[in-house]
């Protein structure tokens, strides 16, 4: 697995201190969101602040199967729980948080909330290669 979010490296294999550690630095600001991935179609991932709660996402293997939190904002502790469970591949992340299916169509994106959390994590790839391009070009 590895850990990933906006103001970190990325860490492979993390620990569950690290996890938390990622989780408790996401403050809404520069920090924004954090990814656990088993690969670049399976993972969970949330964005939101402690003041604002956090909204989650998670996806099995394909764009088909994209689910998150509906109803709503979760705890801090919430996403940390839920991460956790997911990094010892246990079951219990899905069974303690309400889901509904989601998307990237734009009805789903205005249905959110909170903004569409894939595009975020989208955008923020695509931005980190182009940085990545540049930096290989100068």
């Amino acid at each position: 697995m590895k850990f990933e979010s906006e103001a970190s490296a990325p860490i492979v294999d993390p620990s569950e201190l690290e996890i938390r550690d990622g989780i408790e630095k996401i403050n809404g600001k520069e920090n924004n969101f954090a990814i656990l991935s088993i690969d670049e179609m399976t993972y969970i991932q949330t964005v939101g602040s402690p003041s604002a709660g956090f909204r989650l996402e998670y996806q099995n293997g394909s764009l088909d199967d994209r689910w998150k939190t509906s109803g709503r904002a979760v705890s801090q502790s919430e996403a940390i729980a839920a991460f956790l469970s997911y990094r010892n591949q246990d079951e219990h992340w899905k069974q303690k948080l309400h889901w509904e299916k989601g998307d990237l169509s734009a009805g789903d994106t205005q249905k959110s909330s909170g903004g569409c959390l894939s595009l975020i994590v989208l955008a923020a790839g695509a931005l980190g290669t182009l940085m990545i391009l540049g930096m290989r070009l100068a």
